[in-house]
């Protein structure tokens, strides 16, 4: 009797494939390696043709496609979740209140969230993360979390003297950071960080992330010197930032801190000039839309920075002013073409986080697979999903 020949390949089959980089497949399939590396993705009959004996078959949901990316949260902030943070009231006054029940926490607390949102995060067919993190007491994430990507320790100091010590804190967190995600170092945003902190963090290598234009306080703020941004920092006895009459976007340019490696967050008050800045600098700029509404805000001009060649993708900021952790649902409310939102929830994110292998289904890469449980019909896959982004999400 001859022996049969074994192998660790997965061959995944759907009535949909979503490779991202290509259009939807008809009856696909997917099949991977013991290690998730994609040895060939295409119709059905084509790619078991190529599956070795004793492949291992899956018979996924309606539509495979790539695991999604998280590329902007604050973990340790989950536990504030329907914390009655103020909604509607603009960046400010939810910033005040945060600042009042941040004070309170303590790291059973922030701990138990974070634990409570890692599971929330792969229940929504999320394998990548961009985490921002202050340093909270319990905002540790586990080794054995399923996840990769970039954990951004924040830099946060308006006192030019206080520049040096600041990065120095921001850089110690990072050091002793022994999660699963790679480390780097993120600037609050230009209306609490002085300019000699924002042109440090500029300097630094690797990716960096910035909180950006998310307010027209802000703007005010750099331009006039008063409004809302003005009377937080002179209630906490810090001095106000002078802009130059810049916007947030041309300043954080002119102190080097537009560049590819840059996510630049939210991005809801831009003009023209500053759209063009942005797409020119190739930064990636991500869009929280739930967020945002929370909050109050405009929404961020999705279409003209995507016809400006502006980089999108995708975050949903904290449970502390978003309804979930979900990207699905993120990419439902972006307003734009369901293809284009889909491909800022995978590969856009992928490629803001450094991770070359992830994001799409294509030979060689390892994006992770997820299955979704959703009706397609006569409607583009694409187009399905987004109109049912609460649908069932399984790893295969």
């Amino acid at each position: 009797m001859s022996a049969v020949a074994t192998t660790s390949a997965t061959l995944v089959e759907a009535p949909w494939v979503l490779p991202i980089v290509r259009p939807p497949i008809e009856d696909g399939a997917v099949l991977v390696d013991g290690e998730g590396v994609v040895l060939a993705v295409g119709r059905r009959r084509d790619v078991r043709a190529r599956a070795p004996l004793g492949t291992r078959r899956v018979f996924a949901g309606d539509v495979v496609l790539p695991a999604l990316v998280n590329a902007h949260l604050h973990l340790e902030l989950s536990c504030l979740a329907r914390a009655g943070l103020p909604r509607g009231e603009g960046l400010v006054a939810w910033v005040r209140a945060l600042i009042a029940k941040r004070a309170s926490l303590d790291a059973a607390s922030v701990s138990a969230g974070l634990g409570a949102a890692l599971d929330e995060l792969r229940a929504a067919g999320i394998g990548a993360l961009g985490d921002v993190t202050s340093g909270l007491a319990g905002g540790e994430i586990p080794t054995s979390a399923p996840f990769e990507g970039l954990r951004f320790h924040e830099a946060l100091g308006a006192r030019p003297e206080d520049a040096e010590r600041v990065l120095a804190d921001a850089r110690g967190r990072a050091a002793r950071d022994a999660g699963p995600l790679r480390v780097a170092l993120a600037a609050h945003s230009p209306a609490t960080c002085s300019e000699p902190l924002l042109r440090a963090i500029a300097e630094t290598p690797g990716p960096i992330s910035l909180h950006l234009a998310e307010d027209p306080a802000e703007r005010r703020l750099l331009a006039q010197g008063d409004g809302a941004w003005a009377s937080l920092l002179a209630e906490r006895s810090l001095p106000v930032p002078s802009g130059g009459g810049l916007s947030p976007v041309a300043l954080a340019v002119r102190l080097g801190l537009l560049s590819e490696r840059t996510l630049a967050v939210h991005c809801v008050d831009v003009d023209e000039a500053d759209i063009a800045i942005l797409a020119r600098s190739r930064a990636t700029v991500l869009l929280c839309p739930r967020s945002n509404h929370f909050l109050g805000l405009p929404a961020a001009p999705a279409a003209a920075l995507l016809a400006a060649g502006a980089r999108l993708a995708l975050g949903t900021d904290s449970l502390a002013s978003s309804p979930s952790l979900s990207i699905l649902e993120e990419a439902a409310a972006l307003g734009l073409p369901a293809a284009r939102s889909l491909e800022a929830a995978t590969l856009g994110g992928a490629h803001a986080l450094g991770l070359a292998h992830r994001g799409a289904i294509a030979s060689g890469l390892r994006p992770g697979l997820i299955a979704l449980d959703v009706v397609v019909g006569r409607r583009r896959p694409e187009e399905a999903i987004l109109e049912q982004p609460r649908a069932e999400v399984t790893w295969p």
